[in-house]
């Protein structure tokens, strides 16, 4: 049974109107959706931009400490290698440089003459040389060229020492000028 008593016409008007209805709505709700989607986006970006501006004051701000945390740990190295230097630079000030010293002694040495004993002191800055020379005149030779050392104030040879002219045992002292044992305490800094 048809309970519509509208004429045909009537009938298809109603149902046009009621489809136009039907997409008005629909436009409305695609628009609605369309601003809404649209809205979300904007406000997405906005938290993006807004993120990225705070990520980029963050990492500016980590830049900047690690910059100043570079620099402080570079610094500590510094003071830390000033104090080793220090150390070593007092240490060698105190060490006498007995090696050089006898190395040059040495060598002013001709053959035929032996050291047999050797005594120093660093607070006098005195070395004792006892030995044998085969000869008077390589002791003389060794007294005059132990004279010519730089590092040598002064040679003191007992006249003991040449009293015999062959297999001489002799004892030679010699006293060092200041400085000589302590070569580093003349570095400038």
């Amino acid at each position: 049974m048809d309970t519509n008593l509208l004429p045909a016409s009537e009938k298809k008007f109603l149902q046009a109107e009621k489809n136009l209805r039907l997409a008005s709505i629909g436009a409305s709700l695609g628009i609605l959706a369309i601003v809404i989607v649209g809205s979300f986006i904007w406000g997405m970006q906005q938290i993006v931009k807004l993120n990225k501006d705070m990520l980029d004051q963050q990492l500016s701000a980590l830049k900047n400490q690690q910059q100043e945390s570079t620099a402080g740990q570079t610094n500590a190295k510094i003071e830390e290698l000033n104090k080793l230097l220090v150390f070593f630079d007092g240490a060698l000030n105190n060490q006498p440089a007995w090696t050089p010293v006898l190395e040059k002694l040495v060598t002013l040495t001709p053959a035929g003459v032996s050291w047999g004993e050797l005594s120093g002191s660093m607070k006098e800055s005195r070395i004792e040389i006892k030995g044998i020379a085969a000869t008077r005149d390589l002791l003389i030779q060794t007294i005059e060229s132990l004279k010519t050392d730089p590092d040598v104030e002064s040679v003191d040879s007992p006249l003991s020492n040449i009293v015999v002219k062959e297999n001489i045992p002799f004892t030679i002292t010699l006293k060092l000028k200041p400085n000589s044992l302590f070569p580093y305490r003349h570095v400038a800094k």
